[in-house]
Protein backbone atom coordinates (compact mmCIF):
# COMPACT_ATOMS: atom_id res chain seq x y z
CA UNK A 1 0.00 0.00 0.00
CA UNK A 2 2.34 2.38 0.68
CA UNK A 3 3.81 2.80 -2.54
CA UNK A 4 0.76 3.65 -4.12
CA UNK A 5 0.43 6.60 -5.74
CA UNK A 6 -2.94 8.75 -5.42
CA UNK A 7 -3.76 11.22 -7.91
CA UNK A 8 -6.67 9.92 -6.70
CA UNK A 9 -9.93 11.31 -7.23
CA UNK A 10 -8.52 12.69 -10.50
CA UNK A 11 -12.38 14.00 -11.09
CA UNK A 12 -12.27 16.66 -7.67
CA UNK A 13 -8.25 17.64 -8.06
CA UNK A 14 -8.11 19.00 -11.40
CA UNK A 15 -6.39 22.67 -10.54
CA UNK A 16 -3.91 20.55 -8.13
CA UNK A 17 -2.81 17.60 -10.12
CA UNK A 18 -2.42 20.07 -13.96
CA UNK A 19 0.26 22.23 -11.22
CA UNK A 20 1.99 18.64 -10.48
CA UNK A 21 2.10 17.12 -14.11
CA UNK A 22 3.17 18.71 -17.22
CA UNK A 23 3.28 17.30 -20.55
CA UNK A 24 6.68 15.97 -21.51
CA UNK A 25 7.78 17.56 -24.58
CA UNK A 26 11.21 15.70 -24.65
CA UNK A 27 8.92 12.25 -25.54
CA UNK A 28 9.67 10.95 -28.33
CA UNK A 29 6.29 10.62 -30.43
CA UNK A 30 7.77 9.52 -33.77
CA UNK A 31 6.78 6.55 -35.69
CA UNK A 32 8.97 4.10 -37.25
CA UNK A 33 7.52 2.43 -39.60
CA UNK A 34 4.10 4.73 -40.29
CA UNK A 35 1.12 2.78 -41.47
CA UNK A 36 0.06 5.63 -43.52
CA UNK A 37 1.22 8.27 -45.73
CA UNK A 38 0.90 11.29 -43.35
CA UNK A 39 -2.77 12.82 -43.08
CA UNK A 40 -3.83 10.03 -45.45
CA UNK A 41 -5.28 7.24 -42.03
CA UNK A 42 -8.57 6.55 -41.11
CA UNK A 43 -10.04 9.77 -39.00
CA UNK A 44 -9.92 9.20 -35.24
CA UNK A 45 -11.76 11.18 -32.59
CA UNK A 46 -10.86 12.28 -29.30
CA UNK A 47 -13.75 13.03 -26.70
CA UNK A 48 -13.43 16.20 -25.36
CA UNK A 49 -17.44 16.91 -24.96
CA UNK A 50 -17.39 15.03 -20.91
CA UNK A 51 -15.59 17.24 -19.01
CA UNK A 52 -12.38 14.40 -19.95
CA UNK A 53 -9.71 14.38 -17.27
CA UNK A 54 -7.58 12.97 -20.57
CA UNK A 55 -8.01 15.14 -23.73
CA UNK A 56 -5.60 15.47 -27.34
CA UNK A 57 -5.15 19.30 -26.48
CA UNK A 58 -4.08 18.16 -22.96
CA UNK A 59 -2.35 15.10 -21.03
CA UNK A 60 -3.40 12.96 -24.38
CA UNK A 61 -1.13 15.33 -26.45
CA UNK A 62 1.72 12.62 -26.92
CA UNK A 63 -0.93 10.02 -27.34
CA UNK A 64 -2.26 12.37 -30.18
CA UNK A 65 0.91 13.19 -31.63
CA UNK A 66 1.80 9.33 -31.98
CA UNK A 67 -1.02 8.66 -33.98
CA UNK A 68 -0.45 11.56 -36.02
CA UNK A 69 2.87 10.13 -36.87
CA UNK A 70 0.99 7.15 -37.61
CA UNK A 71 -0.59 8.80 -40.60
CA UNK A 72 -4.09 8.81 -38.92
CA UNK A 73 -5.81 11.68 -38.95
CA UNK A 74 -6.53 13.09 -35.71
CA UNK A 75 -9.59 15.25 -34.51
CA UNK A 76 -12.04 16.19 -31.57
CA UNK A 77 -15.26 15.40 -30.67
CA UNK A 78 -17.34 18.02 -28.46
CA UNK A 79 -20.45 17.97 -27.07
CA UNK A 80 -22.93 14.71 -26.85
CA UNK A 81 -22.81 11.99 -28.87
CA UNK A 82 -25.05 11.77 -31.93
CA UNK A 83 -25.37 9.40 -34.50
CA UNK A 84 -24.34 12.29 -36.80
CA UNK A 85 -21.70 13.56 -34.90
CA UNK A 86 -19.73 10.00 -35.03
CA UNK A 87 -21.11 8.88 -38.48
CA UNK A 88 -17.51 9.87 -40.00
CA UNK A 89 -15.01 8.26 -37.61
CA UNK A 90 -13.20 5.59 -37.73
CA UNK A 91 -12.08 5.38 -34.08
CA UNK A 92 -13.53 7.37 -31.45
CA UNK A 93 -11.26 7.94 -28.15
CA UNK A 94 -12.61 8.28 -25.04
CA UNK A 95 -10.42 8.91 -21.67
CA UNK A 96 -12.02 9.01 -18.06
CA UNK A 97 -15.05 11.10 -18.72
CA UNK A 98 -16.54 12.73 -15.51
CA UNK A 99 -20.27 13.04 -15.37
CA UNK A 100 -21.48 17.19 -15.37
CA UNK A 101 -23.29 17.27 -11.89
CA UNK A 102 -19.65 16.49 -10.63
CA UNK A 103 -17.62 18.60 -13.06
CA UNK A 104 -19.89 21.35 -11.46
CA UNK A 105 -19.14 20.71 -8.01
CA UNK A 106 -15.69 20.93 -9.03
CA UNK A 107 -15.83 24.05 -10.70
CA UNK A 108 -17.52 25.77 -7.63
CA UNK A 109 -15.00 24.29 -5.81
CA UNK A 110 -15.49 21.50 -3.06
CA UNK A 111 -14.37 20.56 0.21
CA UNK A 112 -12.29 17.58 -0.14
CA UNK A 113 -13.99 16.00 3.52
CA UNK A 114 -16.76 16.01 1.33
CA UNK A 115 -15.93 13.83 -1.18
CA UNK A 116 -16.95 10.76 1.16
CA UNK A 117 -20.54 11.84 1.73
CA UNK A 118 -21.17 11.15 -2.08
CA UNK A 119 -23.31 8.36 -2.55
CA UNK A 120 -22.17 5.75 -4.44
CA UNK A 121 -22.61 4.25 -7.37
CA UNK A 122 -21.46 7.67 -8.82
CA UNK A 123 -23.39 8.47 -11.64
CA UNK A 124 -22.68 7.68 -15.22
CA UNK A 125 -20.79 10.67 -17.46
CA UNK A 126 -23.08 9.41 -20.63
CA UNK A 127 -26.76 9.74 -21.03
CA UNK A 128 -28.79 6.53 -21.91
CA UNK A 129 -29.04 8.18 -25.42
CA UNK A 130 -25.84 8.33 -25.72
CA UNK A 131 -25.02 4.75 -24.68
CA UNK A 132 -27.57 3.89 -27.14
CA UNK A 133 -26.00 5.75 -30.11
CA UNK A 134 -22.19 4.27 -29.28
CA UNK A 135 -23.99 0.92 -29.05
CA UNK A 136 -25.34 1.34 -32.44
CA UNK A 137 -22.27 2.74 -33.97
CA UNK A 138 -20.01 0.41 -33.08
CA UNK A 139 -22.36 -2.64 -33.97
CA UNK A 140 -22.89 -1.07 -37.45
CA UNK A 141 -19.08 -0.88 -38.20
CA UNK A 142 -17.42 1.93 -35.54
CA UNK A 143 -14.58 1.22 -32.98
CA UNK A 144 -14.14 2.36 -29.68
CA UNK A 145 -11.30 2.87 -27.56
CA UNK A 146 -12.63 3.04 -23.93
CA UNK A 147 -10.07 4.17 -21.03
CA UNK A 148 -10.76 4.65 -17.10
CA UNK A 149 -9.06 4.31 -14.11
CA UNK A 150 -9.53 3.87 -10.39
CA UNK A 151 -12.59 5.08 -8.51
CA UNK A 152 -14.54 7.05 -9.11
CA UNK A 153 -13.60 7.37 -12.79
CA UNK A 154 -14.36 3.65 -13.71
CA UNK A 155 -17.50 4.58 -12.20
CA UNK A 156 -19.15 6.93 -14.33
CA UNK A 157 -18.04 4.86 -17.55
CA UNK A 158 -19.47 1.54 -16.27
CA UNK A 159 -22.70 1.85 -17.21
CA UNK A 160 -21.06 2.52 -20.81
CA UNK A 161 -18.69 -0.41 -20.40
CA UNK A 162 -21.64 -3.00 -18.96
CA UNK A 163 -23.97 -1.95 -22.31
CA UNK A 164 -20.92 -4.22 -23.96
CA UNK A 165 -21.52 -6.80 -21.63
CA UNK A 166 -18.43 -5.77 -19.35
CA UNK A 167 -18.61 -5.55 -15.61
CA UNK A 168 -16.45 -2.59 -14.59
CA UNK A 169 -15.29 -2.89 -11.20
CA UNK A 170 -15.23 0.94 -9.58
CA UNK A 171 -12.49 0.11 -7.54
CA UNK A 172 -8.57 -0.29 -7.06
CA UNK A 173 -6.47 -3.24 -8.74
CA UNK A 174 -3.64 -4.65 -7.00
CA UNK A 175 -1.34 -7.06 -8.54
CA UNK A 176 -0.45 -10.96 -6.46
CA UNK A 177 2.62 -8.97 -5.54
CA UNK A 178 0.40 -5.74 -3.85
CA UNK A 179 1.78 -3.41 -6.46
CA UNK A 180 -0.70 -0.73 -8.11
CA UNK A 181 1.86 -0.46 -10.80
CA UNK A 182 2.05 -3.62 -12.23
CA UNK A 183 4.00 -4.84 -15.20
CA UNK A 184 2.50 -7.05 -17.71
CA UNK A 185 4.53 -9.61 -19.54
CA UNK A 186 4.44 -12.20 -22.40
CA UNK A 187 7.26 -14.10 -20.31
CA UNK A 188 5.17 -14.56 -17.46
CA UNK A 189 1.89 -14.87 -19.20
CA UNK A 190 0.04 -11.80 -17.63
CA UNK A 191 0.41 -10.19 -21.46
CA UNK A 192 -1.43 -12.47 -23.92
CA UNK A 193 -0.70 -13.08 -27.09
CA UNK A 194 -2.91 -11.60 -30.38
CA UNK A 195 -2.85 -8.99 -33.51
CA UNK A 196 -2.64 -6.13 -30.93
CA UNK A 197 0.16 -7.74 -29.23
CA UNK A 198 1.80 -9.17 -31.86
CA UNK A 199 2.15 -6.36 -34.49
CA UNK A 200 3.15 -6.71 -37.71
CA UNK A 201 6.11 -8.59 -37.18
CA UNK A 202 9.02 -8.91 -34.68
CA UNK A 203 9.87 -4.83 -34.21
CA UNK A 204 5.95 -4.57 -33.17
CA UNK A 205 5.83 -7.45 -31.49
CA UNK A 206 5.27 -6.03 -27.14
CA UNK A 207 6.89 -7.94 -24.60
CA UNK A 208 6.09 -5.86 -21.91
CA UNK A 209 3.24 -3.61 -20.81
CA UNK A 210 3.57 -0.84 -17.50
CA UNK A 211 0.03 0.76 -15.41
CA UNK A 212 0.28 2.96 -13.41
CA UNK A 213 -2.86 2.15 -11.51
CA UNK A 214 -6.12 1.96 -12.19
CA UNK A 215 -8.84 -0.92 -12.01
CA UNK A 216 -9.40 -4.11 -13.07
CA UNK A 217 -12.86 -5.83 -15.03
CA UNK A 218 -14.29 -8.57 -16.30
CA UNK A 219 -15.11 -9.43 -19.79
CA UNK A 220 -17.72 -10.81 -21.67
CA UNK A 221 -17.29 -14.40 -23.63
CA UNK A 222 -15.83 -13.74 -26.46
CA UNK A 223 -13.65 -10.64 -25.93
CA UNK A 224 -10.08 -11.47 -26.19
CA UNK A 225 -7.93 -10.02 -22.52
CA UNK A 226 -4.55 -8.68 -23.50
CA UNK A 227 -3.18 -7.71 -19.86
CA UNK A 228 -4.62 -10.08 -17.25
CA UNK A 229 -3.99 -10.05 -13.22
CA UNK A 230 -2.59 -13.56 -11.98
CA UNK A 231 -2.87 -15.37 -8.55
CA UNK A 232 -3.53 -13.19 -5.84
CA UNK A 233 -4.47 -10.10 -7.56
CA UNK A 234 -7.15 -8.11 -5.61
CA UNK A 235 -9.76 -5.50 -6.18
CA UNK A 236 -10.14 -2.92 -3.19
CA UNK A 237 -13.60 -1.55 -3.52
CA UNK A 238 -14.26 0.97 -0.71
CA UNK A 239 -17.73 2.00 0.54
CA UNK A 240 -16.93 5.54 0.53
CA UNK A 241 -14.81 7.59 -2.14
CA UNK A 242 -11.59 8.28 -0.41
CA UNK A 243 -9.97 11.90 0.26
CA UNK A 244 -7.80 13.24 -2.35
CA UNK A 245 -4.22 11.92 -2.10
CA UNK A 246 -5.10 8.80 0.42
CA UNK A 247 -5.28 5.43 -0.02
CA UNK A 248 -8.56 3.31 0.17
CA UNK A 249 -9.21 2.41 3.83
CA UNK A 250 -7.50 -0.57 5.05
CA UNK A 251 -10.78 -2.11 5.58
CA UNK A 252 -12.34 -1.71 2.70
CA UNK A 253 -13.56 -4.88 1.13
CA UNK A 254 -11.45 -6.85 -0.75
CA UNK A 255 -11.84 -9.56 -3.89
CA UNK A 256 -9.93 -11.88 -5.49
CA UNK A 257 -9.30 -11.05 -9.46
CA UNK A 258 -7.06 -13.67 -11.01
CA UNK A 259 -7.88 -13.86 -14.37
CA UNK A 260 -9.72 -10.39 -14.44
CA UNK A 261 -8.46 -8.20 -17.16
CA UNK A 262 -6.57 -4.12 -17.31
CA UNK A 263 -6.62 -4.68 -21.27
CA UNK A 264 -8.97 -6.48 -23.68
CA UNK A 265 -10.59 -6.12 -27.04
CA UNK A 266 -13.86 -7.30 -28.45
CA UNK A 267 -15.56 -7.63 -31.82
CA UNK A 268 -18.89 -6.34 -31.72
CA UNK A 269 -21.52 -7.26 -34.36
CA UNK A 270 -19.35 -5.07 -37.15
CA UNK A 271 -17.20 -3.05 -34.73
CA UNK A 272 -14.95 -3.19 -32.65
CA UNK A 273 -14.03 -2.18 -28.76
CA UNK A 274 -10.50 -1.92 -27.24
CA UNK A 275 -11.09 -1.00 -23.51
CA UNK A 276 -8.20 -0.32 -20.69
CA UNK A 277 -8.90 0.03 -16.62
CA UNK A 278 -5.78 2.64 -16.33
CA UNK A 279 -4.90 5.83 -18.08
CA UNK A 280 -1.55 6.89 -17.69
CA UNK A 281 -0.18 4.41 -19.40
CA UNK A 282 -1.12 6.31 -23.08
CA UNK A 283 0.09 9.54 -21.56
CA UNK A 284 3.54 11.03 -21.63
CA UNK A 285 4.15 13.27 -18.11
CA UNK A 286 6.23 14.63 -16.13
CA UNK A 287 6.93 15.93 -12.56
CA UNK A 288 8.41 18.92 -10.92
CA UNK A 289 10.46 16.87 -8.86
CA UNK A 290 12.06 15.01 -12.57
CA UNK A 291 9.58 11.99 -12.69
CA UNK A 292 7.77 10.63 -15.05
CA UNK A 293 4.74 8.58 -15.94
CA UNK A 294 3.18 7.00 -18.92
CA UNK A 295 4.92 6.12 -22.16
CA UNK A 296 7.92 8.08 -21.54
CA UNK A 297 8.79 5.85 -18.35
CA UNK A 298 11.83 3.84 -18.50
CA UNK A 299 10.06 0.44 -17.60
CA UNK A 300 7.20 1.19 -19.90
CA UNK A 301 8.82 -0.31 -23.31
CA UNK A 302 5.94 -1.60 -24.89
CA UNK A 303 3.34 1.28 -24.00
CA UNK A 304 3.47 3.30 -27.31
CA UNK A 305 3.23 0.32 -29.37
CA UNK A 306 0.79 -0.55 -27.74
CA UNK A 307 -1.31 2.18 -28.62
CA UNK A 308 -0.10 2.37 -32.14
CA UNK A 309 -1.33 -1.85 -32.00
CA UNK A 310 -4.75 -0.95 -30.41
CA UNK A 311 -5.61 1.48 -32.81
CA UNK A 312 -4.87 0.12 -36.19
CA UNK A 313 -6.77 -3.28 -34.86
CA UNK A 314 -9.80 -1.08 -34.20
CA UNK A 315 -9.13 0.97 -37.52
CA UNK A 316 -9.28 -2.76 -39.07
CA UNK A 317 -5.86 -2.60 -40.51
CA UNK A 318 -4.10 -4.74 -38.74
Amino acid sequence: MQRITFFLCATMLVAFAEAQTLVDTAFDASVDDPLFSDGEGPLVLFDEGHNNWHTASGRYAPAADVLRNDGFRVAVHGGEFSARSVADASVLIVVSPIEDGIARAIADGIDPEEIASWPLPVPSAYSPQEIDVLVDWVRGGGALMLIVDYMPLAGMSAELAAAFGVHLADGYAYDGNGENEPIFTRAEGSLRSHAVTDGRGPGERIESVRTFGGTAFLVPYGAEPLMLFGAGAEIVLPDVIPPPDTPPPADAPRHLIEGWAQGAVLEVGRGRLALFGEHAAFTAQRFPNGGVTGMNHPSATGNKQLLLNVVRWLAGAL
